[in-house]
């Protein structure tokens, strides 16, 4: 299954069942890199990201952000700006999106939602 909104978490294949099994490339499932720039995201690990957000590929794949700076705000590692500030286990997030975006956020899930860059 191909999932892509805005305001989605990731986009991303399945890879259930209904896979090629034959190692064949004709399987219509098959991740598409192409749908990712469509949106405004990058392609990266077969998942589209938002590199401007994404705090475990912050302007590139695979680009994480550590130490003290661990929020990714327009593609660079910066100290999290969310107040109060995000509990164990939750991102400080900017989130882009149709209309004016708000005040970063803390966000549960391992990552920020990926927004829609395209939206503005």
């Amino acid at each position: 299954m191909f999932l892509a909104a805005c305001g989605g978490t990731t986009t991303s294949i399945d890879g259930g069942a209904d896979a090629m099994t034959d190692g064949t490339s004709s399987d219509a499932n098959a991740f598409d890199a192409a749908s990712c720039t469509s949106q405004g995201l990058m392609a990266c690990n077969d998942t589209c990201v938002n590199v401007q957000n994404d705090p475990h590929n912050c302007g590139s794949c695979n680009a994480p952000c550590s130490g003290g700076a661990t929020m990714c705000l327009n593609g660079a590692c910066v100290p999290p700006t969310c107040n109060p500030a995000c509990g164990a286990g939750l991102q400080c997030c900017q989130i882009f999106g149709p209309g004016p975006s708000g005040p970063p956020q803390c966000e549960d899930g391992g990552t920020c939602p990926v927004g829609c860059p395209l939206c503005k």
